[in-house]
């Protein structure tokens, strides 16, 4: 992680948690780039590509662990799988690459209205 980044990088990050916050904000930096993940959009290293990507691709099927001799594990990726792209190249080729999903564009941060106190209704 040393090293500079040049050009459209493609980045497949350690999916530790621990480790998965700091790729992905050295990309976020970078500017140019897609990276394949876990829609993990709950957790705070998500919090770059609300900030900075361009675009996510929520791929339609889960990522597929194959044996060298080409059969399917039994098991398969451990959440569903994004593609998030920083930086117009990417989205254009996510756009151009034919995998399958929802490719979002342009999102908006809500943030969440305050609790209101429950009524109880007493007797009746």
């Amino acid at each position: 992680m040393e090293r500079d980044w040049f050009g459209l990088v493609y980045l497949n990050p350690p999916f530790n948690r621990y480790e998965v916050g700091n790729w992905i904000t050295k990309l976020a930096r970078h500017g140019k780039g897609i990276t394949l993940l876990h829609a993990r959009t709950e957790a705070a290293w998500f919090k770059p590509i609300w900030q900075h990507a361009a675009a996510v691709l929520f791929l339609s099927n889960r990522i597929k662990f194959c044996r060298p001799d080409g059969s399917e594990q039994p098991a398969n990726s451990g959440a569903p799988p994004i593609l998030a792209a920083f930086g117009d190249e990417a989205v254009l080729r996510l756009h151009r690459s034919g995998i399958g999903g929802f490719l979002v564009t342009r999102w908006y941060h809500q943030a969440a209205a305050p609790a209101r106190p429950h009524l109880a209704v007493v007797g009746g």
